[in-house]
């Protein structure tokens, strides 16, 4: 059996730096499939969507918009994921813009989210946007549990909050 060419660039580096993994440790390394009975909704799902293509404008360092998506707590304070008097959200609105759009988001210049995760984004957030749901307390329609069958979970970098100075 011939490995694929991410296993064996792994295998090269590990070995090259004296370490050894096991075939367990190194699928981990790449991702696992999500538990759709056990896994949380936004911990496991959402997170990694908005770790990946939003929160290096909108996280701890940086505040486009002044709007913050690397925690809960600042997702809800910056009121993306909440309906405005006209019934719009703000978070599905943006992503949906056609690319052209000035007002699309990601900007032009950055990677769009795909269609699977714009869907993965309105599902959640029609469900409630809850930060504490597991996939399975979640109503799951079948596009959608097409799409998180299929999906693989890594944990995405976690943000450092830097201070800019220190008080006395």
């Amino acid at each position: 059996m011939i490995p694929d060419r991410l296993t064996a660039f792994f295998l090269v580096i590990f070995c090259l730096n004296g370490f050894a993994l096991t075939s367990s440790e190194l699928a981990a390394a790449e991702g696992r499939k999500l538990d759709l009975k056990a896994d949380n909704a936004y911990k496991h799902v959402i997170e990694p969507i908005l770790a990946g293509s939003c929160i290096g404008c909108h996280g701890a360092d940086k505040a486009k918009g002044k709007i913050r998506l690397h925690t809960p707590e600042e997702i809800t304070k910056s009121k993306t994921i909440a309906a405005d008097k006209d019934g719009e959200i703000s978070m599905v609105m943006r992503v949906n813009l056609p690319d052209e759009d000035e007002d699309v988001m990601p900007p032009e210049g950055k990677p769009r989210l795909s269609a699977e995760q714009k869907k993965l984004i309105g599902w959640w957030i029609a469900e409630g946007a809850s930060f504490d749901k597991n996939i399975a307390d979640l109503k799951v329609p079948d596009d959608v549990n097409a799409i998180l069958t299929g999906l693989l979970y890594s944990e995405p970098k976690k943000v450092v909050v830097k201070k800019a100075f220190s008080l006395p």
